[in-house]
């Protein structure tokens, strides 16, 4: 009895669901089903008005995970980490397999590089120079010793580090070099250890860059860095690049150049650093019109000094080698007008006579130059000048009347150099040939009367024949 009864509730219930189902549609808009029952549906959200909405919130601010090196870490905390790492490097070197030597030597100058004050800096300066020893590297060796002997003078370590040096350049150095890099060993009479690094730093790449020039490129870049608003950076920045250039590392000396004409606008040394950059370009890069632009940046912003001297002296032949005619017959008329009294200006008038002729095809500027010459410098000088430029009327103008002109010149103005006989014979050829006999009977009659003992003059009664035969 209890069995069929709940078979019957369960069957009504059944029979409930689709009576239930259909309600629902049929009181649902547009007969279609309402999901808004369903498990999980929100529904529709009503949009309130623009003047009702509220404002959308900032977005947070973005937060950046700080590195391990920006994370506070207390002194304690350092010192007992680079305690536990310098007695680990410190039993390690003790190995002495190739290999392992070499990587413990580089542990021990990164340790060295973060912490160049520790107390036991001078033992590890040391025991680097001592592994450098034990690998045969006897340039960085020699090199990390006088960094020990100038970094930390009167120390245990530097007792020890003094005879090894000797010993060091007494064997393995250039004999040329020994004087000098034993005397680095003494320390320099300053108190601040930059200065004494510094001082050697300069003397070592001015006096021994090329012997030593992989550890001091590397010695430099260490100050820079530990240093980077030392005073006297600049004039290390040169001595940088100098080593470079001697060492024919020209784009490394390039670089160097640069950075210290950016880095160091107001240096005293900006007009040298200048002038060796433009040097480089020219000579070792081939970069010759940046070197042009070079030059004449000294010349316009250092007037006056010998750095701009010394940039006159390059620009005009590195100029007509670009084929920049007009700049280098505009070079030598500066040097001209700014050097008068200089042995080169003479040459100056002499070149821009001779690339106004021969390559800007100006012959009468030429003429015009030499004439110039000839004025400021009188005697044999003028002379060569004005018969020059008689030629070059002769045989670029072509005007018989402007050549003998010139001759003219010469012989009212150095007859009594002996020239006169030469310029009017020369002045009768210019008019027989440019057929004016009369002329060049003239001048031929001149000549035989006046110079009568003159070799000239024969000649000269020889052409006058010839004229009057014909």
């Amino acid at each position: 009895m209890t069995i069929v009864m709940i078979s019957a509730t369960l069957l009504a219930a059944a029979l409930a669901l689709p009576a239930a189902a259909l309600e629902t549609e049929e009181s649902s808009p547009a007969g279609k089903p309402d999901i808004s029952a369903l498990p999980g549906f929100a529904g529709k959200e009503e949009v309130p008005a623009a003047e009702d909405a509220p404002a959308e919130p900032e977005p947070p601010a973005r937060v950046i995970d700080p590195s391990p090196s920006d994370e506070v870490v207390s002194p304690a905390a350092r010192l007992s980490a680079r305690e536990a790492e310098w007695n680990f490097l410190k039993a390690a070197s003790a190995e002495q397999d190739r290999e392992i030597t070499r990587i413990v030597m580089t542990q021990i100058s990164g340790w060295l590089d973060s912490g160049p004050l520790d107390s036991t800096a001078a033992e590890a300066q040391l025991l680097k120079a001592e592994m450098r020893l034990r690998l045969k590297d006897y340039s960085e060796a020699t090199v990390d010793l006088l960094k020990q002997l100038q970094l930390y003078p009167g120390s245990g370590a530097a007792e020890k580090a003094a005879p090894m040096l000797e010993g060091l350049v007494n064997d393995k150095a250039d004999k040329k070099l020994r004087p000098m890099l034993l005397e680095l060993a003494k320390p320099f009479n300053k108190p601040a250890k930059e200065d004494r690094l510094a001082m050697l730093l300069e003397r070592l790449a001015e006096e021994a860059g090329s012997g030593y020039y992989a550890p001091l490129v590397e010695e430099f870049r260490l100050f820079f860095e530990r240093f980077p608003s030392y005073p006297r950076r600049d004039v290390l920045q040169r001595a940088l690049a100098a080593m470079h250039a001697a060492k024919k590392e020209y784009v490394a000396a390039r670089v160097a150049y640069e950075k210290l004409i950016s880095m160091h606008p107001a240096t005293p040394l900006m007009a040298g650093s200048k002038l060796a950059l433009a040097g480089l370009r020219t000579d070792s890069l081939k970069e010759h019109d940046r070197a042009i632009d070079g030059y004449l940046d000294v010349t316009v912003s250092f007037p006056g000094t010998s750095e701009a001297w010394d940039a006159y002296g390059r620009l005009p032949d590195l100029a007509e080698k670009q084929k920049k005619y007009e700049l280098a017959v505009e070079t030598y008329e500066k040097i001209i007008a700014l050097y008068p009294e200089k042995p080169e200006a003479y040459e100056a008038y002499r070149s821009a006579a001779r690339v106004l002729r021969e390559r800007m095809k100006k012959p009468a500027e030429a003429v015009a130059v030499l004439v110039r010459l000839a004025d400021k410098y009188g005697g044999e000088k003028a002379h060569e000048a004005l018969f020059l430029a008689a030629e070059i009327t002769r045989k670029d103008i072509k005007d018989a009347a402007a050549e003998s002109a010139l001759y003219d010149k010469i012989t009212a103005e150095y007859e009594k150099d002996g020239q006169a006989p030469r310029a009017m014979y020369a002045a009768g050829e210019a008019w027989e040939k440019a057929k004016n006999y009369d002329m060049a009977r003239q001048y031929y009659m001149k000549l035989s009367e006046k110079y009568r003992d003159d070799k000239f003059a024969s000649k000269a009664q020889k052409r006058l024949d010839s004229i009057l035969g014909k």
